[in-house]
């Protein structure tokens, strides 16, 4: 019997080699690239991960966070939530955190009757896993549509159409989300709405005033020891790390504030996606975004609380998903004010994109309602 190859046929000698075939591989995790929602609802029924403990009908942690969110949300099968989530799970959000599945459910029937005709489009899931533990990391980045036909805690409807992005990072075991931080984009959903940032974050701090008006401890931060110079980040020996790489330059750029390496390790077209829907274009503005923190919090520090990183088959090179928190005292003049001297302590996802060893997309989120409540808690 003889092999059709791509180039010819197979001498007999291979032909007869009685090696046995490699076992098949699984499919790869699935990619959401250009996929249109009818293809990514229909993921076929062959496991790409063992997702072991999860709903049958699963086929990987990516397709979990697709029609999980659809059938929730789309849907409106709220009561999902309980077989989705833990009864203890914490979510982590940049004004607190929140307890139990209970108060999910709460929360997202407060989100529907808020906009009942929501959209929420998946946009980008990075993960990674934990074979011996079968637990799934993600991080999912959605756009949202939708109305504003209900009462909700902005105030009552102004029936206006809004769009705004969310990130979220999720701990899922045996089918149900563990932990999680939620980030979105409050500053855009404020201000198409018509409200004033600055005044919301004022009548929430006025609300949390038991808690607001009195002193967190503000230990010493980490990036100097006493009188010593901030450590640089020393790459890795040998081929392309890059985690490293993002580890390295996140860690140089913001707390040894060598801002000469967003040239060196961004792409000159590279663009930056911030909260408010802003976008900042070259390596020129992103230099001046990460400026024009560190001016306002001189002692800030940047600290990686989680990393990890998939190929990214649909365009080449990583995709990222980093969570992070940002510390500092606002001590200078900027977007937020006059100086106020309060210690602020912020949460924050990015989703990176990095090609041919250079980051060329990053799309950021953090709350800037969260943090302007801190800077007018004592007012």
């Amino acid at each position: 019997m003889l092999w059709l190859i791509p180039n010819g046929f197979l001498s007999d000698k291979m032909a007869n080699d009685s090696t046995p075939p490699k076992p098949a591989q699984a499919p790869p995790v699935t990619e959401i690239g250009w996929k249109d929602i009818a293809t990514l609802m229909n993921p076929g029924s062959e496991k790409r991960q063992t997702m072991r403990g999860f709903d049958e009908r699963i086929v990987d942690i990516v397709d979990y966070h697709i029609r999980g969110t659809h059938w929730i949300w789309e849907e409106r099968g709220v009561g999902r939530i309980y077989n989705q989530y833990r009864h203890n799970t914490p979510v982590w959000h940049p004004h607190g955190v929140s307890y139990g599945r209970d108060q999910v459910i709460s929360d997202t029937l407060q989100m529907q009757h808020t906009f009942p005709d929501r959209r929420a489009f998946g946009d980008d899931v990075m993960w990674r896993v934990d074979e011996e533990e079968q637990t799934y990391h993600f991080s999912a980045r959605i756009t949202n549509l939708a109305h504003h036909w209900g009462h909700g805690p902005l105030g009552p409807p102004t029936g206006r159409r809004i769009h705004w992005s969310t990130l979220c990072n999720c701990i899922a075991h045996e089918n149900r989300i563990a932990e999680e931080w939620l980030i979105r984009d409050e500053t855009a959903v404020v201000r198409q709405l018509g409200l004033d940032p600055w005044e919301l974050a004022r009548t929430m701090a006025r609300q949390e005033a038991e808690w607001s008006k009195q002193d967190s401890p503000s230990g010493d931060l980490d990036r100097l020891s006493g009188q010593n110079a901030p450590q640089v980040h020393m790459p890795k020996s040998g081929d392309f790390d890059v985690e490293d790489f993002v580890r390295g330059f996140l860690h140089d750029a913001w707390n040894v504030r060598l801002l000469n390496r967003v040239r060196e390790c961004c792409a000159p077209n590279i663009l930056l996606h911030l909260p408010g829907q802003r976008e900042l274009y070259g390596t020129g503005d992103y230099t001046a975004h990460v400026t024009g923190l560190l001016a306002q919090f001189p002692d800030a520090q940047l600290l990686v609380d989680d990393l990890y990183w998939n190929p990214d088959r649909a365009k080449g090179g990583f995709k990222l998903a980093v969570r992070w928190t940002l510390q500092g005292t606002h001590e200078g003049w900027g977007a937020f004010g006059s100086p106020t001297g309060r210690r602020v302590s912020l949460m924050g996802l990015s989703h990176l994109y990095v090609r041919n060893e250079t980051l060329v997309e990053d799309y950021t989120l953090y709350s800037e309602i969260a943090l302007m409540k801190q800077l007018v808690a004592l007012e």
